[in-house]
């Protein structure tokens, strides 16, 4: 649903690396595709594959069976996932979750648990 300016503006104010998604948002990533320069992969699901881009599906393909990832230590407040808002009010406004802040928001806050003291 978003416009090539959206997501040109989402791309460059989080500095991207990889842009993932259909044949319709691959082909709006291209139309501002260089004024994104932080973007250096293009992965591509469904749909005819643009020039440029990668298929999804047969990119995780190439990962060898054996393959294995090395544990990385995060700090607490290193980022986990950014999102943008709707931009209902102004501009769409990135939010940061570091490593405590989103896996925490899944838990259900009721007024059923009581605390023990």
């Amino acid at each position: 649903m978003l416009t090539e300016k959206d997501i040109q503006y989402r791309c460059a104010k989080s500095k991207a690396s990889v842009f993932v998604g259909d044949g319709a948002s691959v082909a709006k990533f291209l139309e501002v595709r260089d004024k994104c320069p932080s973007v250096r992969t293009i992965l591509q699901v469904g749909d005819v594959l643009h020039p440029g881009a990668n298929p999804f599906c047969a990119s995780l393909e190439l990962i060898e069976a054996d393959a294995s990832v090395e544990d990385v230590r995060r700090d607490w407040n290193s980022p986990a996932l950014l999102y943008f808002t709707s931009g209902t009010s102004g501009p769409p406004k990135m939010v940061r979750h570091n490593q405590v802040s989103y896996p925490l928001g899944g838990f259900p806050c009721t007024s059923n648990y009581s605390v023990n003291t």
